[in-house]
């Protein structure tokens, strides 16, 4: 192993599954807040609405909108390749060690590109928060990493983990 280190910090809004889940809960989000701004201001609510259906929403959406602005703005490497192996922070704080990785594939989605990597214990390296729930049907890997918002590009990646461990990057190098 070499004493080399690849990382890359994260490019600020170009995360398209965040993106696609601002699109559904933001107006979730705002509709909670407009029916408390009413409620709260002495606004009549709209025909049918019930008062209380606002702290629901307001208790389940508040909290995601502040982990996704937190997230867009954490200047931390989002992605580590060195000889302890990777780390994606968006799936997990703990680095993904190579003796856990079986095989690394490139798939794409929607135009999306991800490298997902194989591991052999797949609850032992499992992620954190919301994606876990997200991700239990992955076709991506068992850790998918979304190319866009990690700021590196697959061959870049390919050719980082190929530093690290040659087989499992496929003949091509992930061009």
């Amino acid at each position: 192993m070499t004493g080399q280190r690849f990382a890359w910090r994260p490019v600020f809004g170009a995360d398209a599954a965040w993106s696609a889940f601002w699109i559904f809960a933001v107006p979730f989000g705002m509709s909670a807040w407009f029916l408390f701004l009413c409620e709260w201001l002495g606004f009549p609510l709209p025909e049918g609405t019930n008062k209380w259906m606002v702290i629901p929403l307001l208790l389940i959406f508040l909290p995601l909108q502040v982990g996704v602005v937190r997230s867009l703005l954490d200047p931390r490497e989002r992605l580590v390749v060195d000889a302890e192996g990777v780390l994606w922070r968006p799936w997990s704080e703990s680095v993904i060690p190579w003796s856990a990785i079986q095989r690394v594939t490139h798939t794409t989605a929607v135009g999306q590109d991800y490298v997902g990597l194989w591991l052999d214990d797949p609850k032992r390296h499992g992620a954190t928060g919301l994606k876990r729930f997200l991700s239990w049907h992955s076709k991506h890997g068992d850790v998918p990493i979304h190319m866009k918002p990690s700021g590196a590009t697959v061959p870049q990646l390919y050719a980082a983990i190929a530093t690290f461990r040659p087989d499992l990057v496929p003949a091509d190098g992930g061009r």
